[in-house]
């Protein structure tokens, strides 16, 4: 039990790790994508105010909806980033506490 205990640990581990770095890439591209739009600089606040209201799905701002019209796989990638961040950390953690309480792994 302890073998599968620790296979599980290390899984759910390494994808919430490869989710958190899908969701940093993706939004650092479409941040950029934002901002070369509204011709402003790649660390502009506009332009990461626009990559949020994408992924929200909001149209109000020009460069959210530029990036909705043109970057939707990207806009598709970090939506299911978040939501595997959201799920896959509470199975990490009822994973652990299992292993804490059932199998009395530590």
């Amino acid at each position: 039990m302890q073998i599968a205990f620790w296979a599980a640990t290390i899984l759910l581990t390494f994808a919430i790790l490869l989710a958190i770095q899908m969701r940093m890439i993706t939004s650092m591209a479409l941040k950029r994508a934002a901002a070369a739009h509204l011709n402003e600089p790649a660390d502009s606040k506009t332009a990461y105010a626009a990559v949020l209201e994408a992924a929200g799905g909001g149209r109000e701002s020009d460069g959210a909806a530029y990036l909705l019209d043109n970057q939707s796989s990207a806009i598709s990638y970090l939506r299911l980033a978040r939501k595997a961040v959201a799920y896959l950390l509470p199975a990490l953690l009822a994973v652990l506490i299992a292993g804490k309480l059932i199998l009395k792994v530590f």
